[in-house]
């Protein structure tokens, strides 16, 4: 059996062009960090709009802001609050739906 330990911290800065996959992916991972974490080149859609909606709903503290498509987001670390019965609407969003299911179904 391999025993994966947690890193103290991690700060690495990597660029990507503007993805739908990749936005949603980045904004669930940075919501699971115990840190701040900047989102830059975050592509605006439906569908990553869901998936923000989704994770202000479960407590984690961020901001968007379209005209630097960037999203600050204040980690929840590996736990969201899930302590009341809420709603989330994923919309037409397949990935926030699969994606977020998966997370919470493991908390």
């Amino acid at each position: 059996m391999v025993k994966i330990q947690p890193k103290p911290k991690i700060k690495k800065q990597i660029s990507v062009g503007s993805d739908k996959s990749i936005s949603h992916r980045a904004i669930m991972c940075a919501s699971l960090c115990r840190q701040k974490t900047v989102i830059r080149n975050f592509l605006h859609s439906a569908d990553t709009l869901a998936t923000l909606e989704c994770l202000k709903k479960l407590g984690v503290k961020l901001k968007y802001n379209r005209q630097k498509k960037e999203v600050y987001i204040e980690g929840k670390g590996k736990y969201y609050s899930l302590q009341r019965r809420i709603k989330l609407y994923a919309y037409e969003s397949g990935t926030t739906m699969r994606i977020l299911s998966g997370i919470l179904a493991a908390q």
